[in-house]
């Protein structure tokens, strides 16, 4: 059964590693927000098949989806990005929304990321969010169920005026990783 849950996973864009607790995806799962049908400007292309790219001179922004294992809590989640074409105002950027299934409206978790190194955005659940957690899960439990959702809505920032015509023309994000606390 692991087997067939790890090729499952290899065939959607994401791999598991299962001894670290841990599930990563391509950034090829994210999609860009705020733009008209038929506008879009974000680039699945380039040197890598798994990664996305801005080559204009605005902010992309983009959702990507989170595939959560239900009975694990997060422990943090990385957002890989390759910005040495960024323009010198703009910056990488990523919030991370944990909400309940049943009922949306419910926000259990919204984190900004923070650099821990040069190229890995890290964001962690708020500190409250095993309390807000246990509390949405004994209300709903019994009707609807006491699942969660989480997506990642982040920001690919602009090229740079002197690198948007060169060869380097472009901004990216490479993908993005899900830690799970310990078993």
């Amino acid at each position: 059964m692991k087997i067939k849950a790890i090729l499952i996973c290899l065939s959607m864009g994401m791999s598991a590693n299962l001894a670290a607790n841990s599930v990563s995806y391509n950034a090829t799962e994210c999609v860009q927000r705020y733009v008209n049908p038929g506008e879009e400007t974000l680039k699945y292309r380039h040197r890598s098949s798994s990664s996305i790219e801005n080559a204009t001179a605005q902010d992309i922004y983009v959702y990507c989806p989170l595939n959560l294992q239900q009975n694990t809590q997060i422990e943090s989640v990385h957002a890989y990005f390759n910005l040495a074409s960024k323009h010198p105002s703009a910056n990488a950027a990523c919030t991370l929304e944990i909400k309940g299934m049943a009922n949306p409206s419910v926000r259990l978790s919204t984190t900004s990321g923070t650099f821990e190194r040069a190229s890995r955005l890290t964001m962690r659940p708020a500190e409250d969010y095993e309390a807000r957690l246990a509390a949405y899960q004994s209300s709903y439990q019994n009707t609807w169920g006491e699942d969660v959702s989480a997506h990642l809505n982040c920001i690919i920032p602009r090229v740079s005026d002197e690198a948007i015509n060169g060869p380097y023309g472009y901004t990216r994000m490479v993908g993005y990783v899900i830690n799970y606390t310990s078993l």
